[in-house]
Parts: C-alpha cells; sequence; structure tokens
C-alpha cells in the first residue's frame, strides 16, 4: 500500500505556516540517528510533537507520544520487552523562527514538495485495553487509511464540505492522533493550539473559519460554561446562547457519554444548527467507529449512532459488543494478537443495535452486582442526571457482607454542601429512584477523579471511598 499524504498549512492563534514552510522546518531537522529505532515522543511542546510526528512518518520511522500524564517508566518497560530499539525526541528540536524559512513566497497552492509518499506507518498507542491491563497497540498505514475512508464517507453522506480540522485533543491520545494523520491523507489543513483554553477555543469555533474539531466532554462543558460566565452567568438561557456559523460542521464528542438531563441543557443554550455528534470508538478500533447523524435531539443522537462504513458488529446472549473491520488493531508491540481466531474484537461495552442504529448501554467491568442482580451505573446515573442537575456524580459499587456489592452514589460540588441540604438530595433519591436503583449510601467527595479522556475512574473511587480517603460526608439511605 502507498499513500500519498499532504504536508497541511498549519494556523494556530499565533501564527499561519504555509505547507511549504512546514516542509521547510522539517528539512531542517536530521532523523537519521533515529533509523531502525522507535521514536519516543517526549516532549511539553504540542507543536513540537506534532513536527516529530510529520517528520516520522515522512521518514517512515515508528513512534509513540508519551506526555507527562503518561505513565512513562511503565510504557518504557513494555517497550524494553519488545524487539525494538529506541531513542527520544526532546523539546526544541524543530526550529520555527522567521530566521529558517526561505525568503521565497510561500506557495499557497499544493506545492509538489508539499505531498509524500508513505510505504509505511507504524504508530504505538498507549492503552489499559479492555482487560485493563497496560499495552502498547499497533496502529498501520492500512488502519489509518481506513479511518479516514471511514470519516469521508460520513462527510459524504451527509454532503459536509471538511476541508481543515481543529486539533484540540492531545496527540498522545487516539483521537487526537487520528485527527492529526487523517488530515495528511484527507488533504485538510489543520488548525492547532498549545493547550485547550475554552474561550479562545470557542472564539475560534465560531469564527467561521474551522469546518470540524473533537473534543472530550468535560472540555466541552468547560467551553460552554466559560460562555455563560461572560455573557449572564447564571442566567445564561437560549436568548444569550451560542450560535455556529454555517462552515462548522461537526463537534466529535468522544471519551465518555453525557447524561440525557447534560444534553438537554446543551440543546437550549444552542442557536440553530446544532454541531455536536457523538461518537464510539476504542483505541483498539482506531477511534470511532459509529458517529450519531444531525437528527433528533442531542439526546436522540446519543442513543442513535450511525455505524460507519466497513465495520461489522454482533452482539452475543450477554448484550455484549463485538466489532469487526479495517480499523480494528490486531496486535500490540510484543506481537501478541488482541483479536480472536475469527477477527473480532470484544470490546467489553454492553450494546443494543437495532434500525442500524448502535446503542451503548455501560462497560462489563463497571457492572454493579448486588444480591445477584446486575445493575449498570449508567442507568442509575441517568436517572440521578434529572435530580442532582448542578452535581458532579457517579454511581458505583462497594463491597458489602450480605449483598457482594452496594450501589452508592459519589458526589461533588465545588461549594460547600450543607448537611440539610444534603438531606434533602438524599430525600429527592429515596422518592425518584425505583428500589433497583436506590443506592445504599451518599458520599460528599473531596474530588471524583477522571481518566485524561474525562471518564471516572471508577474502579479507583471506590477503592479509596472504601477506605475513607476523599469522603467529606456520608448518608445512609
Amino acid at each position: 500500500m502507498v499513500a500519498h499524504l499532504k504536508i497541511p498549512r498549519i494556523t494556530t492563534p499565533e501564527q499561519e505556516f504555509s505547507s511549504r514552510e512546514v516542509c521547510q522546518i522539517l528539512q531542517k531537522v536530521d532523523f537519521r540517528r533515529f533509523k531502525n529505532k522507535l521514536l519516543l515522543i517526549d516532549t511539553k511542546s504540542r507543536f513540537q510533537a506534532l513536527l516529530s510526528i510529520l517528520k516520522a512518518i515522512q521518514e517512515e520511522l515508528p513512534f509513540l507520544v508519551l506526555t507527562e500524564r503518561t505513565d512513562k517508566e511503565d510504557l518504557i518497560k513494555i517497550v524494553s520487552s519488545s524487539k525494538w530499539k529506541f531513542d527520544t525526541v526532546q523539546d526544541n528540536l524543530f526550529p520555527i523562527d522567521d530566521s529558517h524559512f526561505s525568503s521565497e513566497k510561500p506557495n499557497s497552492g499544493n506545492s509538489s514538495d508539499s505531498s509524500i509518499a508513505v510505504k509505511k506507518l507504524n504508530a504505538f498507542l498507549p492503552t489499559s485495553g479492555t482487560s485493563g491491563d497496560a499495552k502498547l497497540l499497533k496502529a498501520t498505514l492500512k488502519h489509518f487509511v481506513a479511518n479516514a475512508e471511514n470519516h469521508r464517507a460520513y462527510s459524504n453522506d451527509y454532503n459536509f464540505k471538511i476541508q481543515n480540522w481543529l486539533i484540540l485533543l492531545p496527540l498522545s491520545f487516539t483521537g487526537g492522533l487520528t485527527a492529526l494523520v487523517r488530515s495528511l491523507i484527507l488533504g485538510y489543513d489543520l488548525f492547532f493550539m498549545e493547550s485547550f483554553e475554552p474561550k479562545s477555543t470557542l472564539a475560534w469555533l465560531k469564527s467561521n473559519k474551522i469546518h470540524a474539531a473533537s473534543i472530550v466532554p468535560t472540555a466541552l462543558y468547560s467551553m460552554f460554561q466559560s460562555e455563560a460566565d461572560s455573557q449572564c452567568g447564571a442566567d445564561f438561557q437560549r436568548k444569550d446562547g451560542i450560535k455556529f456559523p454555517p462552515n462548522f460542521k461537526y463537534l466529535l464528542i468522544g471519551g465518555s457519554g453525557m447524561s440525557e438531563e447534560s444534553c438537554n441543557n446543551l440543546q437550549q443554550k444552542i442557536i440553530g444548527h446544532h454541531p455536536i455528534r457523538f461518537s464510539y470508538g476504542l483505541t483498539e478500533t482506531l477511534g470511532q467507529i459509529a458517529i450519531s447523524g444531525p437528527k433528533n435531539s442531542l439526546a436522540k443522537r446519543m442513543d442513535e449512532l450511525q455505524v460507519l462504513p466497513n465495520v461489522e458488529l454482533k452482539i452475543d446472549t450477554n448484550n455484549l459488543l463485538f466489532v469487526k473491520g479495517m480499523t480494528c488493531l490486531s496486535e500490540d508491540i510484543l506481537g501478541n494478537n488482541i483479536l480472536d481466531n475469527e477477527g473480532w474484537l470484544a470490546t467489553g461495552d454492553f450494546a443494543s443495535y437495532s434500525d442500524s442504529k448502535l446503542k451503548i448501554l455501560g462497560r462489563e467491568k463497571d457492572v454493579i452486582i448486588s444480591g445477584g442482580k446486575n445493575i449498570q451505573p449508567l442507568q442509575v446515573e441517568a436517572r440521578l442526571a434529572g435530580i442532582l442537575p448542578e452535581l458532579q456524580f457517579v454511581a458505583l459499587g462497594l463491597p458489602d457482607e450480605k449483598w457482594g456489592e452496594r450501589l452508592v452514589v459519589a458526589i461533588y460540588t465545588q461549594n460547600q454542601i450543607s448537611h440539610s441540604d444534603l438531606e434533602l438530595l438524599v430525600s429527592k433519591i429515596k422518592s425518584e429512584l425505583s428500589e433497583e436503583l436506590k443506592p445504599k449510601e451518599v458520599y460528599v467527595c473531596s474530588k471524583l477523579p477522571r481518566t485524561s479522556s474525562g471518564k471516572f475512574r471508577r474502579q479507583e473511587l471506590a477503592k479509596k471511598i472504601n477506605i475513607g480517603h476523599y469522603v467529606i460526608k456520608k448518608l445512609s439511605l
């Protein structure tokens, strides 16, 4: 396989680099010393990481992007156990000041030197996987091309004319890396931010320059909250809402789901067309395999995901979802196969599929088994969303001698909550929830740990609460 990739025009809030200027930057750095090695990209600068990735792809070098949040020691141990020799790229390798650019006027068109033919691409992606064990999965050129073709088909289905992409996610995230490589394959230009800042991000999305972007729910919340704070605080209503320009086609939401209440709140804050699209995917599937369409309410979109082309699904008798397709990664860095003998990937997610629409019901490992009954935390949280609209909360299972596990709810608020207010909340929970979805206890916690993509670390939080950590108050129901 040979793919012809386009070196993109890159626009940052501070400056713009033409395709030719990006090529000039890449030519200034010699990567020959990294030949036959796995490149560990370990830089505090996202822009330097982006340039390192472009250079690695250009030179057909395998690479792995590290971040400050990455458990580097564990990942390096995994790399050391593999066949790969490795070397590290760190800060300020690429010169980006004006003195390194040619005085020749940049070519605004697609110059011949801004396109590269690539026969080989190996990127290694860190994941805890469906098993919970840390792994480094290998994504190759064919996987990235299949991902790009899926997105092209989705855009064509809705007649979306996409010519650029705003990268908001870190490039160590599967969503950030696939957005970058997909843009090279499809010929998109890039808008790029060194770090996520809610107000400036929203201003860019409303500028009529951006066509598409992807984001996690926690960043989305903070972006909308920044607009509310700047307009009229708590009185932020539809009349003062956000209007996205027609050129902005869609904002992909991934990482974790959103409650129906949160969707309805967002619905009220957006005037005109709603670019928000929910998606489902895993690192093992190289990102999205299903995306919602533009119709229906936001809450309906989350429950009606459209499966992308060349993706097969099957759901077993326990409602567990299995996936097969060209984007499914087949092995880790040690050469271990992560698919079954027929090429199916066990996602570890419960799902339903009818009328060509996919709905994700929850994670297998998150199921709470109490007194022999299976309780889905997402089902509990969906009911709680209408009761606790201003609070962050999560449903958990704690060890219990009688029940095996008991259902509890942990809540967090930035403002101090009085005992009387807490008792009122408990009273609402008692009256609104059915007996099987009613928690045994409510904990007010000093923090609710999340992953970098916004998902709650349920197992970690349950262990902490069980030994009294993070707990400020506790009430029994």
